[in-house]
């Protein structure tokens, strides 16, 4: 064999190899940028109270924290730790008002979240929304506490079908 021919079959070896790293480097950055994608679009659920005055209110809401979409798999419920069972917004709005009593409401309202809705990026979803009569002396504050005896456990999952879960509760321990 002669030095040229082994010039080209070295020089055919190095671009194979070469050829080779390539297609493996672009399928790990390929592989890569689609974890980065999940990852960035990935939602995150909370549950917040807001309130405020003229009228008193407070709403007890879960909202979508996170930069993609939430499809909601299942809801529970919980009112001072124990499950609400059976028809969830019939027996949260019997527990609210329960825990209101006593109190002049304008507006009490309840809504529950079905399983397949799918709530957006920066959505809100209210749980619970009560309106004070605008003579009612109970402060924004303290209508908030007595709001703050509602958890939620949530399973959704991504528009890339990654399973996650929410749970008020854990949150409430750590704060």
């Amino acid at each position: 064999m002669s030095e040229f021919e082994i010039a080209q079959i070295v020089t055919a070896t190095a671009t194979a190899a070469v050829a080779l790293l390539a297609l493996f480097l672009a399928i790990y950055e390929g592989k890569q940028s689609r974890k980065h994608y999940r990852m960035s679009l990935k939602p995150v659920l909370v549950l917040e109270t807001s309130k405020g005055n003229n009228p008193t209110y407070a709403v007890v809401k879960l909202v979508n924290s996170g930069l993609g979409p939430a499809i909601i798999k299942s809801m529970k419920v919980f009112l001072s730790g124990k499950q609400l069972d059976g028809n969830l917004e019939e027996n949260l709005e019997k527990a609210i008002g329960q825990c209101i009593a006593g109190l002049c409401t304008q507006q009490n309202a309840t809504s529950i979240i079905n399983p397949g809705y799918v709530l957006r990026s920066s959505q809100e979803s209210h749980l619970v929304k009560i309106v004070l009569a605008s003579d009612e002396k109970c402060s924004p504050k303290e209508l908030a506490e007595k709001l703050n005896v509602i958890d939620v456990a949530v399973e959704y999952e991504s528009f890339y079908g990654e399973p996650d879960t929410y749970d008020s509760r854990i949150q409430r321990k750590s704060d």
